[in-house]
């Protein structure tokens, strides 16, 4: 089995984030299976992080966390930016 035929883990945050990707880059749509998983992976990695910022969030009320969602999709989306430049 490959890397690119490893099962997804369907998060919120990530399939969030790729739709605000694509709507910020849209040939991102069109680009290679390869390129994808490496964009994915770069989300995948930062998903930890924007996860425990929205727990806390959503500890200090509902306002916060819907705040802090988006800025965690627009976070995730940013680490799948810098892998397309890269």
């Amino acid at each position: 089995m490959n890397a690119l035929s490893k099962p997804v883990v369907v998060d919120p945050l990530i399939c969030a984030a790729l739709a605000a990707l694509t709507d910020l880059v849209p040939s991102y749509a069109s680009a290679d299976l390869k390129l994808k998983q490496r964009v994915c992976n770069a989300m995948q990695a930062e998903l930890d992080f924007v996860q425990c910022s929205l727990d806390q969030d959503r500890r200090i009320g509902e306002c916060v966390y819907q705040a802090g969602w988006h800025n965690a999709v627009l976070r995730l989306a940013l680490a799948g930016m810098r892998e397309l430049l890269n």
